[in-house]
């Protein structure tokens, strides 16, 4: 059996951690999707291509962004859209951008940012009423009126509203 340098390979992985090039952020992602689907790491690192791992990778760290509550998280979603947006424009018109359209389209950006956090507050407070309501139901569960509810008596000794029936 050949001799395995410990200390060499935590060396490797400190400098992996520290200063990570490609490759190290590259498995760190395989990691992930490894995790993330229950798929075998080698499987990952050596039989699906590398653009479909990175592809779910980015999407699942989008959809995290917008989805999300934190305002921070929401704003950095922005500028990446921004950034991929301005990056796509291909052409010399796209690229000569007014700085008005630019303002436009931050402001779009922001009200879009609004317009979810507040869809988010409702959500939340629908959600929270709900629990309320729950709550409610089961305070009175356990404290019912019962004497309000049912007459009690002997068995037969109700009769019916059109009794004895007229002829």
């Amino acid at each position: 059996m050949a001799k395995i340098d410990i200390e060499n390979i935590q060396v490797i992985a400190l400098a992996a951690v520290e200063a990570p090039d490609f490759t190290d952020i590259y498995r760190n992602i395989c990691r992930w999707y490894s995790k993330e689907y229950s798929t075998p790491l080698h499987y990952v690192e050596n039989d699906i291509p590398v653009q479909d791992v990175l592809r779910h990778y980015y999407e699942e760290q989008f959809y995290t962004m917008k989805r999300s509550d934190n305002e921070a998280l929401q704003i950095k979603y922005a500028e990446l859209k921004y950034q991929v947006m301005r990056g796509n424009a291909g052409n010399e018109e796209d690229e000569a951008l007014t700085e008005a359209e630019d303002d436009d389209w931050e402001r779009q950006m922001l009200e879009e940012i609004e317009e979810q956090y507040k869809k988010a507050q409702v959500q939340e407070a629908a959600k929270t009423a709900k629990k309320v309501e729950k709550v409610n139901k089961v305070d009175s569960l356990e404290n019912p009126n019962i004497e309000d509810e049912v007459e009690f008596g002997m068995v037969g000794e109700s009769t019916p509203p059109d009794f004895p029936p007229k002829v």
